[in-house]
């Protein structure tokens, strides 16, 4: 809640807020980046997921490069009240794991989850559960 207070008094406005998080998971991180404008919270478990949360207000494109191998598996979007969410699946074969980015933009602030390790059941309750204010 500190982390979002402070996204809050840099950027002056109130950021969607992730209103469910699988059981175990921690936020462990946090950082603001005023120069380039996004503020990102990280959270894991004690299985190794993670799930990264990047905010950037004042919408500009941008993506989260990886020089990892991976092949998109499926794409699709969830509807919500406030927004469109585009979901992409990837598949990392090195690593034999699933990962999920989860793409929207809410009142001129683009927002980012990247989430890893976790079930799709898991990171549709996430994204089902984003409180906006």
């Amino acid at each position: 809640e500190e982390a979002y207070q402070q996204i809050e008094d840099t950027f002056n406005f109130y950021p969607v807020r992730m209103g469910y998080l699988p059981k175990g998971m921690e936020f462990v991180e946090f950082s603001i980046d005023e120069v380039a404008l996004n503020a990102q919270l990280i959270y894991t478990n004690q299985n190794g997921a993670i799930l990264y949360y990047t905010i950037k207000p004042n919408y500009r494109m941008s993506s989260m490069a990886t020089d990892k191998e991976e092949f998109l598996i499926d794409e699709y979007q969830i509807v919500g009240k406030s927004t469109v969410i585009n979901i992409e699946e990837y598949y990392e074969p090195k690593e034999k794991m699933t990962r999920w980015s989860a793409d929207f933009s809410y009142l001129d602030t683009h927002y980012t989850l990247l989430i890893i390790g976790l079930e799709e059941a898991q990171m549709k309750e996430i994204v089902e559960n984003l409180y906006f204010s």
